[in-house]
This record gives C-alpha cells, structure tokens and sequence, in this order.
C-alpha cells in the first residue's frame, strides 16, 4: 500500500480495489505511476462517459416518444415511428370493447393478428441481405453505433492533451464489458428474474430525518419536540412565524449532520466539518436574541473554534457538548397558541367556513334536505363565533346593538306593566328579554372559552348547579304533594 492509499478512507480503498479488480478481469493492465498519470486516466473516462450519456439520452428520447400516448402523427417527421402510431391507432379504439373481444373467438384472434403485425413493424424483421427500418430496430441500432464510435473511435481531436496509450486502455477495458455483456446477462438473468435474489449491487439507503439527526438535540432523550410544525396534525407551521423559522433552522442542521456522516462516516474531519456548518447555519437562522444568547453562553469558545486552522479533538468535543447543553436548557420555543394567534386564525377559518356553507346552501335550497338544515345550523354557529371574538368589528356591533336591545325590551316591559299587568306588550317584552338573555350568554360563553377566561364560565357553573337543585326540589315537591293527593302519604301536623 503505497502513501497516497494511507490517506483514503476505508469506503475509497474498497473503491479503488473493486476499480482494479474489474479493470484485471478486462485483461488489461494500467500504469498509474504519478498524479498526473491518474488524472489522464480519469479525463479519459470522463470523456467516455460523456459520450456514452449521449447514447443514453438517445434512447430516454425515442424511448419517451414510443410510449407516449397523445403524439400528434402530423407533426412527426421520421415514418418509421409515424407507421408505426398509424398500425397502433385501430387498438387504442379497442380499449372499450375488451370484455365483448374476449368473449368472442374471432374477434380475439383478429386483435391478437394487429398485435403481431404490430410488433414485425415495430421491429421489422427484414430478411436476409435488406435493412431494417422498424422503429424500435433503428433505435437500437443509431445508439449501438454511438457506443462503438466512442469504444472504437481513435479521434484525437477531442482529448489533444491525453497520450494515445491511456485512452487505448481506457476504451480496451469498457469495450470488453461492452461486447460481453450479452453472455454476462444470459448468466446472470435467469438467476436473479423472478427469484427472491434481487439486485446483487448491495444499495444503502440512509434516511435524512429529525429522528436521526442527535448530533445537537434528541428529542426522545429530552422529551420535548423539536419541531413545531408537527402540532395541529403538522400544520402548526403554517400559524406562527417563529415556529416556521425553528423548523427551517432544524431542517438545515438535521439535514446537513445527515449528509455529512454519511458521506464521511469514518472521517477524521467529520466532526470538525460539521460544527462549521452548525456554526454557519445558526449565524444565518437563528433571532437576534437567541444569537445573543448563544454568543454570551458559548463565550470565547466559537471564536476560538473559527480562527484555528486544526482545533484539537478536546476542543471540539466539549464546543460540541456546550451547543447540546444549550439547546437542551437554553433554546427554548413556545408551542402554545397565544391568544393574538388563535383568534386571527378563527377568524380566517370562520371566513372560510361561511363561504363553504354559503356554496352548499345555494346547492341545496331545499327545505326538507338534511343539507340545508346543517348550512342553516352552521352559518347561525358561524355568527356566534364571529360575533364572540373579542375586538373584531361584528363582536363591536354585537355589543352596541344588544344593549339597545336591552332597553327596547325593558321599555317594553315598563310600559306593558303600567298599561295593565297582563297584556300583549308586556308578553312580548318578557319573550323578547330571555331570548335576548339566552343570545347574549350563549355568545359571552364561547367568547371566555376563546379568551381562555374562567369567570364567566364558572359563574355559569354555579348558576346551572342551583337551577338544577332548585328543579330537583321542585320534582320531589310535586311528588310529594301526588302522594298526598292519592291518600297514600299525609301532611305533618305542624300545630302545637
């Protein structure tokens, strides 16, 4: 193992030693004994590859053309591809009729006739000595030809500055592979077709998640979310900006701790590279105050960190123990709603809410539909909620117009009783009141309940708990009396 292997990782020599075992198995042999030859060679297949991307794009286009569905016939100009949508066409129309072909023999047979004739067109199968012109044939062959002219081709004009003997070694290895591929996929194929051998390149997959990233923060070790955006079944985010902010911060550093250890897991530099970042990423996302907050708990150590050139391992690890510590005792967001924040988003989903209704009541304008009854029910909660939330222009309104209410009814009342006790405008008054009474209860109810205030509530409490005693004394007193009046019990005698 020379020097320059000492330096790779333990991934790059396992790399570089399955690069020289595919590079043995072509019979050839390359000479690499300096920088400078090393990058010859990786100009060469650089340009190799380049080339052979080409020939793939080549055949992603002819590829996306033959499968699509809505090509417009007169605008294609090759006619091999055109007869071939012309031969296609007469089965499309079938696609509706298929459980009436199947059920019929001829029919059956006449469709399955247009597909091989579909097919020979497709791939012309010419005879001996006669070119072939199917679509499928002439892409097959047009990128065939674009791979030889790369493997075989002995052009120097392309790479002027790369010996003639790296770019022969280069295109013998890859030739190799090329032409013997056929045999490599009779072997292979039926082995790994259908079987549960699968691939037999061995992929890893590595999840970029909060959950995995505990570099800075563990939020089952601490118990507390990291995120914000999760609550309200993660859509929290979209009510507060400063919880969209924490969230964005935490993608970054998540995702960057991710990448970062899985692209240099073994890497010595690994840690150093990584509170860089942190570092980085903190300077652009976080608020003024956290900052701040972050500079004062940190002291000298951030500076210190920045300007040397190779910080020690002791250094890194307690500048890595301390941002922990912070975010595990310092940074601090506020997961609850404040009370600004919940009444600016009922009314934006109260506004959308009345729109829907008012879509399905001009839908179902019929009274005896479940539908118009639940549009009515709605937009009459929908009035309650608007008009409950404290400072918004309907609640303003509500209050003004229900204490003129208030003493509309009362005059009512009044003159009602001075006009005789038992009349039309006193009754009408007494209705008018408790109806208003209920409204405005109703109303100040949800509106505590929206502020988070516990007065009113409790006030109502204790007032439904005696209304509730009183009507149960009211029940046991006319049972009571029942039992009197049918002889079965009788009245204390309360005369001395």
């Amino acid at each position: 193992m020379g020097a320059t292997d000492l330096k790779l990782s333990l991934e790059e020599q396992e790399q570089k030693e399955y690069a020289t075992e595919i590079v043995k198995k072509s019979g050839k042999v390359w000479d690499i004994p300096d920088e400078a030859t090393r990058n010859q060679y990786f100009e060469g297949l650089s340009w190799v590859k380049r080339q052979l991307n080409k020939a793939y794009m080549e055949l992603r286009v002819r590829g996306r053309k033959l499968r699509a569905r809505n090509l417009d016939i007169t605008k294609i100009d090759d006619p091999n591809l055109k007869a071939h949508l012309q031969a296609i066409e007469p089965l499309r129309q079938m696609k509706d009729q298929a459980e009436e072909i199947l059920q019929d023999e001829k029919k059956l047979e006449r469709v399955c006739e247009e597909i091989e004739a579909l097919s020979l067109i497709l791939s012309s199968r010419p005879k001996r000595g006669k070119k072939s012109t199917g679509y499928l044939c002439q892409t097959m062959s047009r990128v065939s030809h674009l791979c030889k002219d790369v493997l075989y081709s002995k052009n120097r004009m392309a790479l002027p500055d790369i010996p003639e003997t790296v770019l022969k070694n280069v295109q013998d290895c890859l030739r190799f592979y090329y032409d013997y591929f056929e045999y490599f996929d009779m072997l292979t194929f039926p082995i790994t077709y259908a079987t549960p051998i699968g691939e037999s390149d061995v992929v890893d997959v590595y999840r970029i998640s909060p959950e995995d990233a505990n570099g800075l923060f563990n939020a089952k070790k601490n118990n507390r979310p990291k995120l914000a955006g999760t609550k309200l079944g993660n859509f929290g985010a979209f009510f507060k900006k400063e919880w969209r902010e924490n969230d964005v911060m935490w993608g970054r550093l998540d995702g960057a701790e991710r990448i970062i250890s899985t692209l240099l897991p073994d890497s010595p530099n690994r840690t150093e590279l990584l509170l860089r970042v942190w570092l980085t990423i903190l300077k652009e996302n976080l608020d003024s105050n956290n900052l701040n907050s972050l500079y004062k708990y940190l002291g000298s150590a951030w500076e210190n960190f920045e300007k040397a050139e190779g910080p020690s391992v002791e250094e890194m690890k307690n500048l890595q123990k301390q941002l922990q510590t912070y975010f595990e005792d310092q940074y601090v967001v506020n997961l609850e709603f404040s009370p600004k924040t919940t009444l600016n988003a009922m009314g934006r989903s109260i506004q959308v809410m009345g729109n829907l209704l008012d879509g399905l009541g001009q839908k179902y304008q019929g009274v005896q539909t479940p539908a118009y009854w639940l549009t009515r029910l709605g937009k009459i909660f929908m009035g309650v909620m608007q008009v409950a939330i404290p400072g918004s222009l309907p609640g303003l309104f509500f209050q003004h117009w229900i204490k003129l209410t208030y003493v509309f009814e009362s005059f009512l009342i009044v003159a009602g009783a001075l006009l005789g006790f038992n009349n039309t405008i006193m009754r009408f008054g007494i209705f008018a009141l408790l109806v208003t009474l209920s409204i405005d209860l109703a109303v100040r109810l949800v509106g505590s309940y929206i502020t988070g205030s516990t007065r009113l509530t409790l006030a109502f409490s204790r007032f439904a708990k005696v209304v509730v005693a009183l009507i149960l004394l009211a029940i046991i007193a006319l049972v009571y009396l029942g039992l009197v009046h049918l002889n079965i019990v009788e009245l204390p005698n309360l005369k001395p």
